[in-house]
């Protein structure tokens, strides 16, 4: 099978290497936020904190205005509090529920 007939699959997105470069720098980001002091950057300057990364302007835009379903927020709830709630490391966080 060509590369162009995975596309034809409906309801179906091919992950392959390209589709990896184009989330390459969002993906950079998100781990960026591991650390505390990246989250408070972040936190203080979020549009600032994104001229870091090569982000898309949709991938931008995504992150400026995710409150939609609120789960980049969470994301940063959940990793602000885990660590001193459950003593994992993060690399448990996002396994651990």
């Amino acid at each position: 099978m060509t590369e162009s007939s995975f596309e034809d699959i409906p309801g179906t997105t091919l992950f392959d290497g390209r589709m990896s470069r184009i989330g390459y720098h969002l993906n950079m980001f998100c781990m960026s936020l591991i650390k505390v002091e990246n989250r408070a950057a972040f936190k203080a300057d979020e549009a600032s904190y994104l001229d870091r990364f090569s982000l898309t302007a949709d991938q931008r835009r995504a992150v400026l205005e995710s409150d939609a379903g609120g789960a980049n927020r969470q994301h940063h709830r959940r990793t602000d509090r885990r660590p001193q709630k459950s003593g994992l490391s993060p690399l448990h966080w996002s396994v651990s529920g």
